[in-house]
């Protein structure tokens, strides 16, 4: 008689929400005094125990040959794929890893909380005031065993993340162990290269080279692999946290998902947000008028909600609204300069088709307008002083696309639709030049630098000379009354 792989049916929901909760977890310790880090871990716990003994009930595989055998190849390619993306330093390193691997060494190397008392230019003292959640347990592994163990464990925690975003998948759309799926999420890709060659009037681009600049610094969705590869601190934790608002039946814990979400993603977060808000909603649209007062007096209003929900995100937004570049933000003229036309150019290249090809499976899911109307505004929004809230807080939207392409593709097998199943398969690997590009210029660089006896990875720097990854201690709610330590000691 065959059994569940998994014979606690409380240990896929423990993993999930742990790696949700874990990061929050920490930094309240390591930041925070006890007067303020003792009563919400005691809330958060009763939160935890409460989510994951009322997560909904999740497919089960079986255990049989194939299947063992299936998840022993996805969870190679998981590891492959997070390898290859630079995370731990063991190959080539994008540019972005100079500051992350610099974040990560002060976290393991330095006292939390992370403050610098002797940076001239800023004339007072300097705390690393970043969404840094992703890093907070290598970094425990780090202090504990060496910057070296806690880079492999870097790479340990970004693999069972994916793992457990990957298993959401199959488990919602799929209900069966599959590779097609994975392989889907590594290569899935808006079609930068078409709307290279529509501006360029060229195909000609090296195997190395960043193509999602194509329609100018403005506007750029990143593919998943190119996430993976430049910031994965916050592209994991956001993947997760989509599917696991998607997987909610109620809304009693809506609020804390997604607010443990800032110490990780900020940027994501804003976009995880307007899903919550859809989410909410559709839970609300399927009661009558009765029943929906009720049931939002219920499920909104709830101790997840409302208390462990509040104290994460009122901690987490007192710390990170000290960040000195995050007071930026300002919306693009879209009349200048043809910018409205080069915006509709890369809407339609990036998502538009995407968004039209599985408009025959997907037009009643209220999912694919939440995508669509969101990756269609936030371009227009600038945060800081890059196009960081194009990229970032498109993630959410774009994890949709991905997952409504995947179940189309489900659909359009089982219903022997090859025309449209064949069309999807061409636009993805159309789609698919893009993550290629990314993983070849790992590969290429790597043995290039192997060759010449350097060092893969990149120097770190210490963030805390950028406005971006830090924020000043004097005169604020977070370091006055909240922090370890006394102002200014």
């Amino acid at each position: 008689m065959k059994i569940s792989m998994f014979e606690k049916k409380d240990l896929l929901p423990f993993l999930i929400y742990l790696y949700l909760f874990l990061p929050f977890m920490i930094f309240i310790i390591g930041w925070a005094k006890p007067i303020v880090s003792i009563p919400v871990l005691i809330v958060l716990t009763v939160c935890f125990y409460r989510m994951v003994r009322e997560f909904p009930e999740l497919w089960l595989p079986k255990i049989s040959r194939e299947n063992v055998l299936k998840t022993i190849i996805i969870l190679f390619v998981i590891f492959l794929w997070v390898y290859l993306s630079g995370i731990g330093g063991f190959v080539f390193q994008n540019s972005d890893h100079i500051f992350r691997n610099g974040i990560f060494q002060v976290l393991v190397e330095e006292k939390w909380p992370v403050v610098n008392f002797s940076i001239e230019r800023f004339e007072q003292p300097i705390a690393l005031v970043y969404y840094f959640g992703f890093w907070l347990p290598p970094a425990i592994i780090g202090k504990l065993f060496g910057l070296t163990a806690g880079y492999i464990a870097q790479v340990v925690w970004a693999s069972t993340g994916i793992f457990l975003f990957y298993y959401l998948i199959i488990a919602k759309y799929i209900q069966k162990i599959v590779c097609w799926t994975l392989l889907v999420l590594i290569f899935f890709s808006g079609l930068d290269i078409l709307g290279m060659y529509l501006l360029e009037r060229s195909f000609n681009v090296g195997i190395t080279v960043h193509i999602e600049w194509w329609a100018g610094r403005l506007f750029q969705f990143s593919s998943m692999t190119t996430q993976l590869f430049w910031v994965f601190n916050q592209a994991i934790p956001a993947w997760l946290a989509t599917l696991i608002l998607l997987m909610q039946k109620n809304n009693r814990y809506i609020a804390i998902i997604i607010a443990l979400t800032m110490i990780t993603a900020a940027l994501p977060f804003v976009g995880l947000v307007i899903l919550a808000i859809c989410v909410t909603v559709k839970n609300f649209m399927s009661e009558n008028i009765y029943e929906q007062v009720r049931v939002s007096l219920r499920d909104i209003f709830t101790f997840e909600n409302i208390i462990g929900g509040g104290c994460v995100g009122i901690i987490s937004f007192l710390f990170l609204k000290n960040n000195i570049s995050s007071n930026n933000i300002e919306f693009l003229n879209f009349v200048s300069e043809g910018l409205f036309f080069r915006w509709f150019l890369f809407y339609i290249v990036e998502v538009g088709i995407l968004i039209i090809v599985v408009w025959k499976y997907q037009r009643n899911n209220y999912l694919l307008f939440y995508s669509a109307i969101w990756l269609a505004i936030c371009p227009w929004i600038v945060v800081g002083n890059f196009s960081d809230f194009c990229m970032r807080a498109s993630i959410p939207a774009l994890v949709i696309v991905l997952l409504l392409v995947i179940d189309t593709i489900n659909k359009c097998y089982l219903a022997k639709n090859f025309k449209t199943l064949t069309l999807i398969v061409v636009i993805l690997a159309i789609g698919s030049s893009t993550p290629i590009r990314e993983i070849a210029r790992t590969t290429l660089n790597t043995v290039d630098l192997m060759r010449s006896s350097q060092p893969v990875a990149r120097e770190s720097e210490d963030p805390l000379w950028l406005y971006v990854y830090s924020g000043l201690v004097k005169d604020n709610i977070f370091f006055d009354y909240l922090a370890r330590f006394p102002k200014g000691d």
